[in-house]
């Protein structure tokens, strides 16, 4: 999806997608350090907050090329990322999340204008819980 097509379609239906942002390799190294972190936490670990102020793989991700590519074609060059949250939920988990709009977490940025880039890091599927 070109920078055009991102803005034509955000601007006509409010969300873009699908938009390719990781390579095979990109995407089992970002797997990696997130399963590395579950682990670390006996396997049960399903809400992260700010994880790009600590692990470098993450600001690597919220900062990636290609997803900042696409944010800046919706805003424009002047990017700063407020914030970044890893939801993850393992088969058969007891957890939940509710339905939300993430425009309801932008009012903190007062007139800013705000995107969320939702990446997905394991195929989204009926099977598995589509989002």
């Amino acid at each position: 999806m070109t920078a055009g097509d991102v803005l034509g379609t955000f601007a006509d239906d409010g969300i873009a997608f699908p938009i390719p942002a990781l390579t095979a390799d990109e995407l089992a190294t970002v797997r990696g350090e997130w399963a590395r972190i579950v682990g670390a936490h006996g396997g049960r670990l399903e809400h992260f907050d700010r994880a790009h102020y600590y692990f470098g793989w993450a600001w690597d991700l919220a900062t990636h090329p290609r997803i900042l590519d696409a944010v800046s074609a919706v805003l424009g060059e002047d990017v700063v990322i407020w914030g970044t949250l890893i939801l993850s939920k393992a088969p058969h988990s007891e957890g939940f999340i509710a339905w939300h709009q993430d425009g309801e977490y932008a009012r903190f940025l007062g007139d800013a204008p705000a995107v969320s880039a939702w990446i997905a890091l394991s195929d989204s599927t009926l099977e598995s819980g589509c989002m």
